[in-house]
């Protein structure tokens, strides 16, 4: 493997302490309960009314269902099962092997992003200083859907060892962290990955 890259990656294994934890905590703890609905509407095979409620509830926001296109929301729907599956896994990311990987990491979030998922990646940026990290303004949760050029500059970018497009200091090396710190919406709600 030449690179790794994480975008908002999951809480669990690396809690950070202290407030920040506990605030960590009260948010996986509703996230769990927006989760749990989810995953009953998955087992009793409605998936279409999963992957709505997920958009709409958890991910997104209210009315963001019916703003996809259909193809879209018709794999979103085929995916339930398997993003079912993977929610189950509960292994949490080992930092430690991260930490020591000679693999250069990019851990990227957006701006808008659910708070959840926010304090996650700055988090996991406290433990591994020498990652790489990027913040997409304007972004939230699915870069890849709402923001896919930069989304994929950003990648090419750090697969290729360029400079960030993100990032205009002049001079910065493309595996140096960026000092400035990841901005936190007091509107977002948690969320997790569906596709």
């Amino acid at each position: 493997m030449a690179s790794a890259t994480v975008h908002e990656p999951r809480v669990a294994g690396f809690l950070p302490e202290g407030t920040e934890g506990e605030k960590v905590a009260r948010l996986m703890k509703a996230e769990e309960q927006q989760l749990q609905h989810v995953f009953k509407l998955i087992e009793s095979g409605q998936h279409r009314q999963a992957a709505q409620y997920f958009i709409d509830e958890v991910a997104v926001g209210p009315g963001a269902w019916e703003a996809f296109p259909e193809q879209l929301r018709s794999v979103l729907v085929a995916n339930a099962p398997t993003f079912l599956d993977e929610s189950r896994d509960d292994r949490p990311i080992d930092v430690d092997d991260l930490r020591t990987s000679p693999v250069p990491l990019l851990i990227s979030v957006g701006t808008e992003s659910p708070e959840l998922e926010i304090l996650a990646a700055k988090e996991l940026v406290r433990l591994l200083p020498a990652a790489r990290v990027e913040t997409l303004d304007g972004a939230g949760h699915i870069p890849h859907r709402t923001h896919p050029d930069l989304y994929a500059a950003m990648l090419t970018s750090f697969i290729n060892g360029s400079p960030s497009p993100t990032d205009r200091t002049p001079g910065r090396s493309p595996h140096e962290p960026k000092a400035s710190t990841v901005p936190i919406s007091p509107t977002s709600s948690p969320a997790t990955s569906w596709w």
